[in-house]
């Protein structure tokens, strides 16, 4: 890893929480917990620490322990499927906090969401299925104290998929299909923009 420090005497992590849903099917999994010697990514922009430097000027990461973080959030999909079309939801939302300084933890993803939509044409030989991904944005602190800021984005995108008969599929993909301009998160350079990518499986029958 280019942007990685490494700190071998990082002692490991232990967590004593709470979680809910994961009794039962299709129920949101909600948890809650605390931490103590969290090993948080913190972000180090000093160059006389860092010798990458990116898009943004130089970047770093190094894995440090915190005395104690409380990490507490929800998740939840759903799909639902009626062989002429179908939906699938998911979505998460959670927040990290450093309980000794207040601080946010920029190592726990912001909040993320995702929807896709399909149906089926042609005896269900054709599938078209567009899609959406949203991640908000997140503020946090690098190792000086300054602020580190992520801006939210969202990304369209769809999958096309032609099975004439079993042994044969041929698929289009589209990401980022309105070439939207974002950085994904923790990155330390632009996003891709629209990307196609093309694929075509043929299973040979055995004699």
């Amino acid at each position: 890893c280019d942007t990685c420090i490494l700190d071998p005497d990082a002692p490991q992590e232990d967590y004593d929480g709470d979680g809910y849903g994961d009794a039962c099917d299709n129920c949101p999994d909600v948890f809650n917990n605390q931490v103590s010697d969290y090993i948080n990514g913190v972000a180090i922009t000093d160059p006389t620490e860092c010798s990458f430097v990116g898009a943004f000027g130089p970047f770093c990461y190094q894995y440090q322990n915190l005395a104690a973080a409380r990490i507490r959030g929800i998740e939840a999909e759903a799909a639902y499927d009626t062989g002429k079309w179908f939906a699938e939801v998911s979505g998460t939302v959670q927040q990290g906090i450093d309980t000794t300084t207040g601080e946010r933890l920029g190592s726990v993803l912001p909040a993320q969401a995702s929807v896709t939509l399909g149906a089926r044409f042609l005896d269900n030989k054709l599938t078209v299925a567009p899609n959406w991904r949203y991640v908000a944005g997140n503020t946090f602190l690098d190792s000086e104290g300054n602020p580190v800021s992520y801006d939210p984005f969202q990304l369209f995108g769809l999958s096309i998929a032609y099975q004439p008969n079993a042994n044969t599929t041929a698929s289009l993909v589209f990401d980022n299909i309105f070439n939207a301009e974002y950085t994904p998160y923790l990155g330390i350079s632009p996003g891709e923009g629209i990307n196609i990518k093309a694929s075509l499986k043929v299973k040979l029958a055995a004699n």
